[in-house]
Formats: C-alpha cells, sequence, structure tokens
C-alpha cells in the first residue's frame, strides 16, 4: 500500500510539472505574440505617419506608370498629380533654388511680432556675412521701425527668377528682390539684388532640409522705386 501510494504521489508531482510547464509554455508564446503585435502596430503606425508627413496632405497612393519617368498619383481629396523623373544635376538646382526662397522667406518677410524668430531661422542656414548684413540693418534701425510703426515686411524675387550655377562648388546663385514695406495703407518698395555661394551641410528636417548653407552673401543698396499712399 505504502508503495502504491509513493507511485501515486509520484505520478500526481510529474502531472502538476508537466501542468506547470505547459502553463509557462504557453504564458511565454501569448507575451511573444503581444510583443509582436505591438511591434507591427508601431511599424505600421511609423509608416502612416511617413507618408502622411511626405506627402501633406492625406495618403498619396501611386495609381498608374505612364512610363519610367512619369507616375501618376492620387492624394486623400481625390485630386490626381504626377510625379516626374529628373536627373541629379536637376533635382540639385532644384534644390539650391527652394534653399533661396526658403532664406529669402526668413530673412526678409516679417512683422513687429516675429522679426527675432524670422531672423534666426536664416542665421541658422547661412554664414557671417548674414550676421553682417543683419547688424548693418540693426545699426540704420530697420528692426526698430518695423516695430514702432506696426510694418508688415514682404520681399518677392523679381519674375521669380533665381540663377543656379552647379558646374562648380561651392555652387553659386543669383537674384533680384523687391521688398515690400506695407504701414496701414502706404506701401513702400526697395529693389536690391544679391550673389551668394551655397555650401553642402548635413540635413536638418527641422531646420535645413536642404542641407545647404548660404554663404559669401552680397546684397546691393536698396533701391526706392515709389512710394504710394
Amino acid at each position: 500500500m505504502k508503495q502504491q501510494n509513493s507511485h501515486a504521489n509520484t505520478s500526481e508531482t510529474i502531472g502538476k510539472s508537466n501542468n506547470s510547464d505547459f502553463a509557462i509554455k504557453e504564458y511565454d508564446s501569448i507575451i511573444k505574440k503581444q510583443r509582436i503585435k505591438d511591434h507591427t502596430i508601431i511599424i505600421m503606425g511609423a509608416m502612416m505617419a511617413l507618408m502622411v508627413i511626405s506627402f501633406g496632405v492625406g495618403l498619396v497612393s501611386i495609381v498608374k506608370y505612364f512610363d519610367k519617368s512619369r507616375i501618376a498619383i492620387i492624394d486623400g481629396k481625390g485630386s490626381v498629380g504626377e510625379i516626374t523623373r529628373i536627373s541629379k544635376d536637376e533635382f540639385m538646382i532644384l534644390e539650391c533654388k527652394n534653399h533661396i526662397l526658403t532664406f529669402v522667406d526668413y530673412f526678409y518677410r516679417f512683422d513687429a511680432t516675429n522679426i527675432e524668430n524670422q531672423i534666426n531661422k536664416a542665421l541658422w542656414i547661412s554664414d557671417n556675412s548674414v550676421k553682417a548684413l543683419f547688424d548693418n540693418y540693426k545699426v540704420k534701425n530697420w528692426y526698430q521701425k518695423i516695430t514702432q510703426f506696426n510694418i508688415f515686411q514682404t520681399c518677392q524675387i523679381i519674375d521669380d527668377e533665381i540663377k543656379v550655377d552647379i558646374t562648380k562648388q561651392p555652387y553659386e546663385a543669383s537674384f533680384s528682390a523687391i521688398i515690400s514695406l506695407r504701414e496701414g495703407f502706404k506701401t513702400e518698395k526697395f529693389k536690391f539684388s544679391a550673389t551668394c555661394k551655397l555650401v553642402g551641410t548635413n540635413r536638418s528636417f527641422g531646420k535645413n532640409p536642404h542641407g545647404l548653407i548660404v554663404t559669401d552673401y552680397k546684397q546691393t543698396e536698396l533701391e526706392h522705386i515709389n512710394n504710394n499712399n
């Protein structure tokens, strides 16, 4: 009888051990599946966010290939557009021009509420030649007048024409523009021309997405071209 009880206790112990091992394995399996599920959700979420950020409005889907250089796309609102393949040089010229547009928008477009913020963004993507021009404007009390008289300043590149030469490094760029100062119903306009060189640097998508620095920036004296009341 004692021997039988011993066998029974042993079998019971083995059974409990097997059940315990099975429960542990099941628990580990559930945890692994949950982790995989969580990782999948995170990865899918990141991909979705990247698509939204990349295309701006809604999700964009490729709907048809025209040929190897053109692709039709449709955005979340149903609008159809076209992507065209361009050469490396064409891409660089476009990027240089867009960098100049960004710089001009930062350095020459502001009002009394955001002068400091705009200038700081401009100085982030340029060198000391722009800082020197900024200091020169400060000496002339340019920014003080903007604040004192609540003036809104804008700048428009003439004919949207920016000349870029990428045949040598650093790249060279030039443009002419008109600054408009609006004070109530009064608008004054000034014309200037500028040249600069563009030097490559690390991209910073928050501050310098093009990975370029405006250097050796030279601006002509402002030419007063009208005074409309």
